[in-house]
This record gives structure tokens, C-alpha cells and sequence, in this order.
């Protein structure tokens, strides 16, 4: 009887319809603690609120052929837990909102990239604040080579963040995600990545690795993410923007960006929707976006300096406790990232 395999009394039994996005995650997360389950006494699972499969073959098969927990496309691998590139694709559009002024020089890279993504369901978003450089031609170019999967459009605006807000508007994706005129994605897997760990976990957000890079495309710094605890927007973590992609109804409830946190409107966001409204995250260990370095907030001491002061209006902002050793943890996050990080800090801007 495979009811007998479940948490303990304390906890209550899900007992609802169990979708198969939650079925994947008791198996993903069965995994993760097999080793801490064996602790507990029979039948105790303190980490689940769930029913939870069994650790035995023979039970779990018979609860999977009870329809409880389906089995999936291709076992995972100790070194891949989750084989996102041959299990069958999910039904998620994807939205990519590129923001960009005179940016001739570098939008190439960013919609050749997005143009290469093997993830067929994606909605390419460019948002253009009335370049005169030759921007428009191009984005105008591009478009028909997204054959009717590019909007674009081109207008003054208030700045990064206004435009990004109207590009949400624009979107009609299940999810929604950020790819500016400076960056490209690592690979042309990225974006099906992306929406195996949406369709895997059934998470409101998904964020990886970043590398930052200079004119020659040598890397100088790794943001590598971690998966997220209560309070750690207070330690200094926070997900790497370019990396962030959440679901549509996220920035319906919670709202867009905050021009007026300054180029911290980002991080505010996502103070927001993770440490506020405790929206569920997937870290996957992987590498998906190039950034270029030189923008409002991605070099020197005097922009981190600058960065963390608006980081406490955001603070304030959500009502939430900015701690004293912020300033100190965030450099320090900074610095464990940093292949030069003299060089960094002497940088003017």
C-alpha cells in the first residue's frame, strides 16, 4: 500500500490534485535529501508537505502506475540531474525584451544570438529609445528574419527601466526574460534550458550564471548564482539580472520596474517578487549570458558605492531590514567573483 509511505502526522498529507510540475518536484526533491531521509524514522518525511515517493524501485514503480508520479523521458544522471535537453519540450513562450539607444555597434550580437536559439516558441521584444545611429535600420532588418516573431518599436523614453516596462507591456510570453543591446546568450541552448526548469520544477522564476566580459570578449568576472534562502537579499546575494526570467503573472501582481531607484530598479524587482512576495526560484548551475562591461552599474568602486546606496532605498522602499554589514558582504560577494579585482575597483566610473 503506497499510502503508508508518508509524512508523519505532524505534517499534513497533500491530498489535492497534483499537477505534474509538482509530481517532477517530489522526485527532484526525494533526490536531493535520499541521504537525509535516512535520519528519520519509517514513514517521517519532516522536509515534505507533500506525499513523497518511495525510495524503493518496486514502490515507486507501483505508484507510478497508480498515476501519482509519472515516469519522465530519460532517467537523470548523478552528474545531470535533470536532462533538460531530451526530455519532451514544454508549451511555454518564451518573451525577450531587448532595450537599446544607439547601439549599433553591439545589437548584433544580441539578436544573431536569440536568432540561434533552438527553443522554437520565442517572442523577440525590442524596445528602442529613437536611436539615430542606425539602430532602427538594423532592428528593422532583423525583423524579418524572426519571420512575425519580433515587435519592435522606437521612441523617447525616460530611460532604461521605462523601456523595459514597456516592453513588458508589450509581451504576450508565458515568461518573460531581459537580453539588452550589451549582452548575448553563452549558447544556443540557453532558452530551452530555461523552459525545461520552468516545465522540471514549476517555479515562478529561473536564474542562472553570468560572465562579464571586456572589448576583446575576455572574461573578468563570473557571477555565479546559488539557489535562494530567506534573508539572503540581506547577505548581499541577489540573482544576476540579465539571467532572471520569470513568469508574465509575477509582473502582474507585483508591478514592473521603479525608474526611480536609479540603475538599482533591477535589483529592487527582484527584492520585491523573491524577499517580499516570496515568489518560488530555480538556480540552474549553468552559464547563460555575455555582458559587456561599462554600463551604469557594472564597473568600479565608485558604482558599487553608488549601487548600494540605492540598494537601501529599495530596502526601505519594501519595508524590509537593510542590516549594517550589507555594504561589507555585497564588496565582499564582489570580490570572490573577480579575476583582477585592483584593476576593477580603479575603474572611474
Amino acid at each position: 500500500d503506497w499510502s503508508s509511505d508518508v509524512c508523519s502526522s505532524d505534517l499534513p498529507e497533500y491530498t489535492g490534485p497534483c499537477t505534474e510540475a509538482q509530481r517532477f518536484d517530489d522526485l527532484r526533491i526525494e533526490r536531493k535529501y535520499a541521504t537525509h531521509f535516512k535520519k528519520y524514522p519509517k514513514r517521517t518525511c519532516p522536509l515534505l508537505e507533500r506525499t513523497r515517493p518511495s525510495l524503493d524501485p518496486q514502490r515507486l514503480a507501483y505508484q507510478r502506475s497508480q498515476g501519482k508520479y509519472p515516469a519522465y523521458h530519460e532517467e537523470p544522471s548523478e552528474k545531470h540531474p535533470i536532462n533538460f535537453l531530451h526530455s519532451p519540450p514544454p508549451k511555454m513562450k518564451i518573451s525577450v525584451i531587448t532595450v537599446c539607444y544607439n547601439s549599433i555597434a553591439t545589437l548584433q550580437d544580441t539578436l544573431e544570438s536569440i536568432l540561434r536559439q533552438t527553443y522554437p516558441d520565442v517572442e523577440s521584444i525590442v524596445v528602442d529609445g529613437a536611436s539615430k545611429d542606425g539602430t532602427v535600420e538594423l532592428i528593422e532588418k532583423y525583423s524579418h528574419q524572426f519571420s512575425g516573431r519580433m515587435k519592435w518599436l522606437s521612441e523617447p523614453d525616460k530611460g532604461i527601466y521605462d523601456a523595459m516596462n514597456k516592453g513588458i507591456g508589450m509581451a504576450t510570453g508565458d515568461v518573460i526574460g531581459f537580453l539588452n543591446a550589451d549582452d548575448y546568450y553563452q549558447d544556443e541552448n540557453v532558452l530551452k534550458a530555461i523552459a525545461r526548469a520552468f516545465a522540471w520544477h514549476g517555479t515562478d522564476a529561473v536564474h542562472g550564471n553570468l560572465h562579464y566580459i571586456n572589448g576583446v570578449r575576455d572574461t573578468v568576472r563570473t557571477w555565479r548564482g546559488t539557489e535562494y534562502n530567506p534573508g539572503s537579499f540581506q547577505r548581499g546575494w541577489s540573482p544576476a539580472h540579465p539571467t532572471f526570467y520569470c513568469k508574465k503573472g509575477c509582473f502582474i501582481r507585483y508591478g514592473g520596474f521603479d525608474p526611480s531607484i536609479g540603475s538599482a530598479a533591477d535589483f529592487e524587482l527582484m527584492l520585491r517578487f523573491i524577499e517580499k512576495n516570496r515568489i518560488s526560484t530555480t538556480y540552474i548551475d549553468r552559464d547563460m549570458v555575455f555582458m559587456r562591461t561599462g554600463g551604469s552599474s557594472t564597473s568600479g568602486l565608485r558604482a558599487i558605492l553608488r549601487n548600494t546606496r540605492q540598494n537601501k532605498q529599495a530596502f526601505r522602499k519594501n519595508n524590509l531590514p537593510y542590516p549594517w554589514h550589507y555594504d561589507i558582504s555585497r564588496i565582499f560577494h564582489k570580490i570572490l567573483s573577480l579575476k583582477s579585482p585592483f584593476l576593477y575597483f580603479m575603474e572611474k566610473k
